[in-house]
């Protein structure tokens, strides 16, 4: 017999300390994968430099190494060349007195210590002359001045995307100890969905949710394992969650979770798992529901799907990021100032859709898109920001600064 007492209407905030509180202690075991493999993926252990960076005394441009020491009184100066060092190569030791041709990120020969560019150089067969004295570490990138061996390159918990598995690749390491990325399945519910593409009967509409969710699970860090549509059947949806949570480390629901004839997955929910909370003061996405079904955890989203993008951002990334081992990410909110106007008398924290731009002065500006309704799909093809709007009745005037969250840190 399952506890169905349950709170209703937390904080958002309130809401993101049960999902750590219950998903924490559930990331994955750290496997070892290769670099290719590995995108996405938590580090488990800090990694270590094998080697300095760069791994050895280069040149910094295309030119001729030389000894700066050689070069006496004052100019012009005429050296001869003793050959050329390229890219890869492992160079003799410079001859004394000479020059050598090098280039870009060869490796440094012995004795000399410096680069003059081929711009300030004449060429006259096998010698160079210039006007220029060069200093000593002109134009040398030295062994170790980007990152010291046995240095932290990487920290514990750190998120691998292209940076840090480039940074990896560039100190020789191969494979690399990781949480996997969490597996996710992704339900739509509804039996009025149905698939894009086929004929369409009145009072039926595309499936859009299911490939919102599938795409931003999968830009917000996870796997997705599963994505299907399941109508409002209760024996159609508790075999579509066993299936679910059969595959998955989170099931993604949008559809069925508000108190709608048709909405069963609340009560189902309560009797084939836990509760831990539904219904936030949050606008829009008031219905979401946390819950445990098969001992998998599962976040029940509304249908609607402007509603579906608030509450996926803003539970889905951060159940994420504790599935996965990760510290969970702080939305980046900004100040910008209103063009136009914004009032709200609810008490609910609310997101609206929002367009920003920035003034040549450097001026964050934003702008209300038309149409705030939590069906209206299409304006959130405007919007490239949402307006924060906190807790309580608020009147914003144009001019006003705003809270603002930048959708682009979330999107690829």
């Amino acid at each position: 017999m399952h506890d169905t007492s349950r709170p209703s209407d937390l904080s958002l905030a309130q809401a993101k300390i049960i999902l750590e509180t219950q998903l924490a202690s559930r990331a994955a075991n750290p496997v070892e994968l290769a670099l290719d493999e590995a995108e996405g993926s938590v580090l488990t252990e800090a990694l270590v430099a094998p080697i300095g960076l760069p791994p050895f005394d280069n040149s910094a441009m295309d030119g001729y190494a030389l000894a700066s020491d050689s070069l006496r009184g004052k100019g012009p100066y005429e050296l001869p060349l003793d050959g050329r060092t390229l890219a890869g190569q492992d160079p003799a030791p410079l001859k004394a007195g000479h020059a050598r041709r090098i280039t870009t990120g060869a490796a440094m020969p012995e004795g000399a210590d410096a680069v003059i560019i081929q711009e300030k150089v004449t060429l006259d067969g096998e010698a160079i002359s210039f006007d220029e004295r060069i200093a000593a570490d002109t134009f040398v990138r030295h062994a170790g001045e980007d990152l010291a061996e046995g240095e932290v390159l990487l920290q514990r918990s750190t998120r691998l995307g292209p940076l840090q598995l480039a940074l990896a690749a560039n100190v020789g390491v191969a494979r690399l100890k990781v949480r996997p990325r969490p597996r996710v399945a992704v339900i739509s519910t509804g039996d009025e969905l149905i698939e894009p593409g086929s004929r369409r009967g009145h009072g039926e509409i595309y499936d859009s949710n299911r490939y919102l969710l599938a795409s931003l699970a999968e830009q917000l860090g996870g796997d997705v394992v599963l994505a299907t549509t399941c109508g409002d059947d209760r024996e159609a949806l508790i075999r579509a969650l066993d299936t679910a949570t059969s595959v998955a480390d989170l099931v993604v629901t949008s559809g069925g979770v508000s108190v709608g004839d048709a909405d069963l997955l609340p009560e189902l929910i309560a009797q084939q798992g836990d509760i831990h909370f539904h219904k936030l003061a949050l606008k829009p996405g008031r219905p979401v529901l946390f819950g445990t079904v098969n001992e998998t955890p599962i976040l029940a989203l509304p249908g609607n799907p402007v509603s579906v993008m608030v509450t996926c951002l803003q539970l889905v990334a951060p159940a994420l990021d504790h599935l996965a081992g990760a510290p969970a990410r702080k939305p980046l909110r900004i100040s910008a100032q209103l063009d136009g106007r914004v009032t709200k008398s609810h008490a609910r924290l609310e997101f609206q859709r929002g367009q920003l731009i920035q003034s040549s002065s450097g001026k964050f500006w934003v702008s209300p898109v038309s149409g705030q309704g939590s069906h209206r799909i299409a304006a959130l093809r405007d919007a490239d920001c949402f307006l924060v709007l906190p807790e309580g009745p608020q009147s914003y005037a144009d001019g006003d600064s705003i809270l603002v969250e930048p959708l682009i840190q979330y999107l690829r």
